[in-house]
């Protein structure tokens, strides 16, 4: 209920002869508070409240912790998970281990002798074959394991190529695809691990804690409100023939019981639809008489003087 106490008599005695009687006016009202609700996107068990209603805290400040045990080892077991499909990418980039590249040099030297074998003895019983020296039986068998020894060269040299080469081009796509896929999964790990240890974005004070520890949390409950000192502001009502003295960026000043002195705030918000006084507010004229809300902006350095539901009365100087 507001009122007038003798120190707000006061101070508005004060402003009254300092703008001259008259001049200026006033009007009721109170404080309001716009709350920051703090809830995780997870379910689980409350295991860790940091704070307590009135407490401020500032940003990144920790708040409050839901249990972690499934969601460690979720992380963990995707962490492992990618290491493996990064082992197994690069595995396949590298090609064949040294000691299975130097097994095929070897069969690839070996393929080369058995071929120059093959092609001397072809060649001697190609000269001998025109002097029936050898049968044509003999000739045949000499040409055809010439033949053999050079595709198996052929063949071992592809064998080595492609041991140097690594992994085809759709095995390393196929590889560097799982990496991406455990990748997104640690991240989405990571990040329910995060969304249950939640701090504090803002400076703000704590208005009230809406669990207790070890309660069950369900996904997207609040568990805390903040009330940042930016999210406080002053609303009061004033009759439609003052409305067209009052402009958004405007000063005024705010009068309250425990307000040493006045607290300067502007306005940042007129409603453009009337409505009826409110019964809170106990105006001086007619209480079914159509208002408009007002709400003012106070500075940072005032608003942790001033509390939400706090009545005020709110001094307007006249141009």
């Amino acid at each position: 209920m507001t009122h007038f106490t003798a120190k707000n008599f006061v101070l508005l005695l004060f402003l009254v002869l300092l703008h001259g009687c008259g001049k200026d006016d006033y009007y009721s009202g109170y404080i309001e508070g716009e709350y920051i609700y703090i809830a995780s996107s997870q379910n689980g068990h409350l295991a860790e409240l940091s704070v307590s209603r009135g407490d401020w805290v500032k940003s990144g400040s920790p708040l409050f912790q839901l249990d972690i045990d499934s969601e460690n080892y979720q992380a963990n077991e995707a962490l492992q998970n990618l290491k493996a499909a990064e082992s197994q990418l690069e595995n396949i980039k590298k090609g064949k281990r040294e000691v299975e590249i130097t097994a095929l040099r070897a069969t690839l030297e070996q393929a080369k002798i058995l071929e120059q074998i093959a092609e001397t003895r072809f060649n001697r019983n190609s000269k001998l074959a025109k002097t029936g020296a050898v049968s044509q039986d003999q000739f045949d068998e000499s040409q055809s394991v010439y033949q053999r020894s050079k595709s198996d060269v052929i063949e071992r040299e592809a064998e080595l190529e492609l041991g140097l080469l690594g992994g085809r081009s759709d095995e390393i796509a196929a590889a560097e695809a799982n990496v991406k896929a455990k990748k997104e999964e640690l991240d989405l790990a990571n990040w329910k691990l995060a969304e249950k240890k939640l701090s504090s974005q803002v400076e703000a004070y704590v208005q009230d804690t809406l669990f207790r520890v070890s309660e069950w949390v369900p996904a997207g409950r609040p568990v805390i409100a903040l009330l940042p000192p930016e999210n406080i502001k002053a609303r009061f009502f004033v009759p439609e023939k003052a409305l067209a003295r009052m402009q958004v960026g405007q000063a005024v000043n705010i009068a309250c019981d425990s307000c040493d002195n006045p607290i300067p705030a502007k306005i940042n918000y007129i409603s453009s639809e009337a409505e009826f006084t409110p019964p809170v507010i106990f105006s001086r004229e007619s209480r079914e008489k159509l208002v408009y809300m007002i709400e003012a902006r106070i500075g940072l350095e005032y608003a942790k003087l001033l509390h939400p539901g706090q009545p005020i009365d709110i001094h307007i100087k006249k141009p």
